[in-house]
């Protein structure tokens, strides 16, 4: 009891910390492993989008440390706490079939934006949390003959409810970052975005980073629902919540693919709720790209099994999760059924998927619900998870010891037991060295 005590109030601690501002990633002497924590509506209809107003705000290649901080860690609660659910929404809420694909996505205008350079652009109609506007950012390459774009979808915690310890998206700690907005100006404060960016696979001047001649792009999470929603929901209190994180992808590659539309290769990536984002809209973004595309997904901490008890039909139903056409009815019960879903209609047509994880992430292991204090309940489903993708070609694992959290924005400080350096275990995967495995300690 005196553990689970400890573990409640550390994840708390941690939680009130992230909300003012979370730093660089902290390695513990004993683990040397990090604990990373994050501070923080409409359908494409052909030429949209023209009065965003882009605006420059960086440069990808300064010399800046490669930590960042990454998403909230969901607080425990003790068995029988719920949060509430909505009752209620404003408005009628449009249904899942009214945001289906239709047989050819409608693309928008090109983006223009200066190149090597980190360029913000909003984007018309797409909503954060709380409803403000929001958009996302881009960094073409100076060669117009690239064919390689790199994709990060940014962590920021989850929420469904509007009060509660877990899921909150209103009052004073919210588990979700980035409800109220996030613009040009937010987008150049963020130290999360910031040290993303300016992370290995974001350097062009390196030459050993295998995306060093690739376009870029980065998408912010502010909806709180992994980027997998489609609805506007009002809760009991009267508190609205834009759960819109769909919509607002299609939105995006509506215009992304625009613009860059002599891809042969992308290279879809998201961290902790970015990790769920990305695997979700996988076959969204492959849609927009067109078959003649291939699109691999790198996974980073979005473990594709499921929490404790109903909490991912809780998810799916509040936030009207919107899943790949096709995916069985099970895709809304057990995550590993859209994997499933995938191996079939992605994996088996020549893309590949990557999945990173430590055995024991603490903020994962939180937010699942799974409140043993040393991770254990984590570590079983999460060996259990690793069986299941062993049964699927070209689908491998990264997986270190510890509890620490997201490793794509920190890669070069990680080297698993194998003495396989992470980078170099990616750069296998996109240049397709027969060499490229699953790892676990």
């Amino acid at each position: 009891m005196k553990r689970m005590t400890f573990f409640f109030v550390s994840a708390c601690f941690v939680l009130m910390a992230c909300w003012t501002g979370c730093g660089p990633e902290v390695i513990t002497p004993s683990e040397k492993t990090e604990a990373a924590k994050e501070a923080g509506n409409n359908e494409p209809t052909g030429k949209e989008g023209t009065t965003e107003a882009a605006k420059e705000v960086g440069d990808a290649d300064a010399s800046t440390p490669e930590e960042t901080s990454e998403p909230l860690p969901e607080p425990t609660v003790e068995k029988g706490q719920e949060p509430t659910v909505p009752e209620t929404v404003a408005e009628e809420t449009p249904t899942e079939k009214d945001y289906v694909w239709p047989e050819k996505p409608t693309l928008g205008d090109p983006i223009k934006a200066d190149p090597d350079k980190w360029t913000w652009v909003d984007i018309k109609g797409a909503k954060c949390g709380y409803g403000t506007d929001t958009g996302f950012a881009i960094n073409p390459h100076t060669d117009t003959t690239v064919t390689q774009l790199l994709i990060h979808m940014q962590g920021g915690g989850a929420c469904w409810s509007d009060s509660g310890l877990i899921g909150n998206c209103y009052g004073i700690q919210p588990t979700a970052t980035n409800l109220k907005g996030y613009d040009a100006a937010k987008f150049k404060s963020d130290s999360s975005a910031q040290g993303t960016i300016k992370s290995f696979f974001f350097q062009r001047g390196n030459a050993d980073n295998v995306f060093a001649k690739a376009h870029y792009v980065f998408i912010p999470h502010c909806t709180g629902d992994v980027y997998s929603g489609n609805a506007e929901v009002t809760f009991p209190n009267g508190k609205k919540m834009h759960f819109v994180g769909h919509r607002n992808m299609k939105l995006y590659f509506a215009r992304i693919a625009a613009t860059f539309p002599n891809l042969k290769h992308v290279v879809l990536t998201g961290s902790s709720a970015g990790g769920f984002g990305a695997a979700i809209n996988w076959g969204l973004v492959q849609f927009y790209f067109g078959d003649k595309v291939r699109v691999d997904l790198i996974d980073d901490s979005g473990p594709p099994m499921s929490p404790v008890g109903t909490r991912w039909q809780q998810w799916t139903t509040t936030w009207k999760t919107v899943m790949p056409p096709g995916c069985p009815a099970g895709c809304k019960t057990n995550i590993f059924d859209i994997i499933k879903h995938y191996d079939a209609t992605m994996i088996q047509k020549g893309r590949k998927m990557a999945f990173l994880s430590t055995e024991r992430d603490s903020v994962i292991r939180a937010f699942f619900g799974m409140l043993d204090a040393n991770g254990d309940q984590f570590k079983t489903a999460l060996y259990k998870l690793l069986g299941d993708l062993d049964t699927i070609n070209d689908l491998h694992y990264y997986v270190i010891p510890g509890n620490g959290h997201t490793m794509f924005s920190n890669a070069t400080s990680k080297t698993n037991s194998q003495n396989v350096k992470l980078t170099d275990w990616i750069k296998a995967m996109v240049t397709d060295d027969a060499s490229w495995k699953s790892y676990h300690p």
